[in-house]
């Protein structure tokens, strides 16, 4: 049986926790991580070896939600609109067929009082098997708070009159900032009876110098996965068994027809591929993301300071921790300064021409892919939304591109011109004439030209053989 793990956390700005994110995620091998408060606006949050689907904070008084899962994972976003509050969800197939719903949800302090019962019942009624995970700002004595609000009540009465569990520790997942106010939980993870069962190992986890801290579990479970692409290693190429290989299975061909060309061609294509296996080790496709040894200390040291301020909210403690916090984002900043710096000094247009004006490229390229096109004014009026900036260009070409009408077109030779054409077709599209066995007549090619040609080929971009002009 395989698992998937999860986790949530109202992550309070991602930006500027990508780092420890990336690196927590990585140390606990997490598959979908969902996440509240984002505070991304049009660009998607990025994490390595992740897919995000994020619902952006579009206005002052949305937070933003996202969804990130392994990029080896099948999954489709499912299209959500609570009444109130925010929310991302995505769906994935388990290996026996089963569809799990995940949603992200949040909702603001200022909403929770009238928590969307309704529209939860709707996400249970139409998903079989559904998680979600999220804050709720709820506080309910009998899930383990010192107090109830409103949004506590409609939270146990979902509980009590729906088919779903809320799995938790009874521990708290915010801590404020400051030294006013009690730890409190208010991050759920609401589970489907058919699915609660399989649930285990569940935990808070460690300070992601959020207010909050993450929820993590674990499901019993086998999830449908990409399978990773064969990417091979050509830096470590053994040239001695690929060339032996070569010798050894490759036969002497003298083609005299066009069939026996495709022959040959197939049959060396087939031995280059079979000899690049042999001799070409597999790497794995998946980038290992890791911090210095160094860090990652700093980060634990800072992990137990944040436990030991929680506990006796100490002020000096407190003024420790900042120093600390401070003292990682430097690290942090100067850890990839220092990777940039290298790699720059071994970019030469000299020696890899290629791969200098690649990294260039990569550096100055924009960062948004979509292109954004500018307000329009039409008739004094200045278009903004994108969807009447579709409809003015469909009106203005809808009016350029038809026949017109004003006295100075001469319809009746549009007329003439088009009959001609349909009536003499063989004059405009030619038919070649092609002899039934053209005789082969090919010019001799040394093996010099060959290799001249070979050389100067790129050796990039290889067919669906996966042949590079390296191996021939």
């Amino acid at each position: 049986m395989g698992r998937l793990k999860l986790l949530h956390i109202n992550v309070n700005y991602i930006a500027n926790k990508r780092c420890k994110i990336q690196h927590y995620l990585h140390e606990n091998e997490i598959d979908i991580a969902c996440f509240n408060e984002t505070l991304h606006k049009n660009r998607t949050p990025y994490l390595q070896n992740y897919t995000i689907i994020g619902t952006p904070a579009t206005t002052p008084q949305q937070r933003g939600t996202a969804i990130a899962y392994k990029s080896n994972l099948i999954a489709s976003e499912i299209q959500l609109s609570p009444p109130l509050g925010e929310s991302t969800g995505i769906q994935i197939t388990t290996a026996t067929g089963k569809k799990i719903a995940i949603i992200s949800y949040y909702i603001s302090p200022t909403q929770s009082d009238n928590l969307p019962l309704e529209f939860f019942r709707q996400l249970i009624k139409n998903h079989k098997h559904l998680i979600i995970l999220g804050d709720l700002n709820a506080k309910s004595k009998q899930l383990g708070s010192t107090t109830d609000n409103a949004a506590g009540k409609a939270l146990d009465e979902l509980l009590n009159t729906e088919p779903v569990t809320c799995i938790n520790n009874r521990q708290p997942t915010r801590y404020p900032y400051n030294d006013h106010g009690q730890p409190e939980l208010l991050d759920y993870a609401i589970i489907s009876d058919n699915l609660a069962y399989l649930t285990y190992n569940f935990h808070i986890g460690e300070d992601l110098q959020s207010d909050h801290l993450p929820i993590l579990f674990e499901l019993a479970s086998s999830i449908n996965k990409i399978p990773p692409p064969e990417i091979y290693n050509f830096k470590k190429t053994d040239w001695k068994i690929y060339r032996n290989f070569i010798s050894a299975n490759l036969k002497e061909v003298n083609p005299t027809s066009r069939n026996t060309i495709d022959e040959a061609a197939d049959h060396i294509t087939h031995i280059i591929t079979a000899a690049i296996k042999e001799a070409t080790p597999i790497t794995d496709p998946n980038q290992r993301y890791k911090l210095p040894q160094h860090i990652i200390k700093v980060i634990r040291q800072c992990r137990q300071l944040r436990r030991i301020h929680q506990r006796t909210r100490n002020n000096d403690i407190k003024l420790q921790l900042n120093q600390l916090k401070r003292k990682i984002a430097k690290l942090i900043k100067d850890h990839y300064k220092s990777l940039f710096d290298n790699r720059c000094k071994q970019l030469s247009n000299e020696k890899d021409a290629s791969a200098f004006w690649k990294t260039v490229n990569k550096i100055t390229r924009t960062r948004n892919s979509a292109t954004k096109i500018p307000n329009l004014i039409v008739n004094g009026n200045t278009i903004s939304e994108d969807t009447e900036k579709a409809e003015t260009f469909k009106d203005y070409f809808s009016t350029v591109h038809q026949i017109p009408n004003n006295p100075a077109f001469n319809l009746n030779a549009l007329l003439e011109a088009t009959e001609n054409i349909d009536s003499n077709k063989h004059l405009y599209t030619p038919q070649p004439q092609l002899l039934q066995n053209p005789p082969i007549d090919y010019e001799p090619i040394t093996i010099e030209e060959l290799l001249s040609t070979i050389k100067k080929s790129r050796n990039s971009a290889p067919g669906k053989d996966g042949t590079r002009y390296t191996h021939v």
